[in-house]
This record gives C-alpha cells, sequence and structure tokens, in this order.
C-alpha cells in the first residue's frame, strides 16, 4: 500500500526533481508535488512525496528527517490517509430523515 509524506520547510527554489532524487534511493517514489499559490503561482513550501509501501515511507522519514536541502532544515511528517467519503453533517441526516 503507498504512503505519502508532507516535506516542508522548503526553499522556493527547490524542485520536484530534486525532491524525487532525495527520495528515489530510500525506495520507489511514486510521485512528487510541491503545492503552489493558486493565484502567483509561488511554491508555499511545502510539498507531498507518494512512496510505493508504507515500509519505505516511514524509512524516509527516518532518513531524511535529519536532512538539509539548501541549507534549510527538511521537515518530513508521514501523512494518515483517511477515508475519501464525507461524512454526513447532522443538518443532512435531518434532511434525510424528514423525506422518509
Amino acid at each position: 500500500m503507498s504512503a505519502r509524506i508532507l516535506v516542508s520547510n522548503l526553499a522556493s527554489d527547490v524542485t520536484e526533481s530534486e525532491l524525487r532524487d532525495l527520495f528515489t534511493p530510500i525506495g520507489v517514489c511514486d510521485s512528487v508535488r510541491i503545492i503552489k499559490h493558486h493565484d502567483t503561482g509561488v511554491p508555499r513550501g511545502f510539498a507531498f512525496v507518494q512512496m510505493k509501501s508504507g515500509g519505505d515511507a516511514r524509512k524516509a522519514v527516518r532518513l531524511v528527517a535529519a536532512h538539509e536541502l539548501r541549507g534549510r532544515p527538511l521537515r518530513i511528517d508521514m501523512l494518515i490517509e483517511r477515508d475519501r467519503e464525507r461524512p454526513k453533517t447532522a443538518a443532512a441526516t435531518r434532511q434525510s430523515v424528514r423525506r422518509n
């Protein structure tokens, strides 16, 4: 099962290929996505890295946590995947009860 990692405290000029090069020796890196401001396109200082397996992701968190990239210490956190289905709100539940 794949796992996602949040990489933060990135310099604004870090590229996706640099991050891929950092994570690929640890395990199979499925994707890298640097998040940018939707209006300006300026990088926001964090990225998501998708690793092929949870074991590779845990290993990457351990090994990269002490790493510096372009003079900045990286902050690495493993993300917990949540169920994609949104829970019903109380209002939506009340409406469905009234209709029945």
